[in-house]
């Protein structure tokens, strides 16, 4: 894939992940695609297991908008640094820092995404 394949993708991919629809989500993904979303927690491997990860996120956050800030793209790998702004179920509104790896396949479809972010951060915010 070429540089501007992969900015549309992780456009494309963004606007998935900002309507909250997990099918759409999902859909980024190969089938044997892998998620480890912070890095350090467990890694969902395939369609199922990011299914019910993807099911978790949507019973606190109803949405996640990544505004990128730095994106480095080397194909077929890309990293991108972000704000995230997210919003709760209940309508509380907070922002958090992030950095992602992604890998993708000729085709466009995602084998791997790591999401790096503070967990403990996220956390506290969500708690005051």
């Amino acid at each position: 894939m070429k540089k501007a394949e992969i900015e549309e993708r992780l456009k494309q991919y963004r606007e998935s992940l900002k309507t909250m629809e997990a099918d759409r989500w999902i859909g980024e993904y190969a089938e044997d695609a892998t998620v480890e979303d912070p890095v350090g927690g467990p890694v969902h491997a395939g369609h199922e297991q990011m299914r019910k990860f993807f099911s978790g996120v949507q019973k606190g956050f109803k949405l996640l908008d990544i505004q990128p800030e730095m994106t480095v793209i080397t194909p077929p790998e890309a990293a991108v640094r972000a704000r995230v702004r997210a919003v709760t179920v209940t309508d509380r509104e907070l922002f958090f820092d992030l950095i992602a790896t992604y890998k993708l396949r000729e085709d466009g479809k995602f084998v791997q995404m790591r999401a790096y972010w503070d967990a403990g951060e996220l956390a506290k915010k969500l708690k005051s």
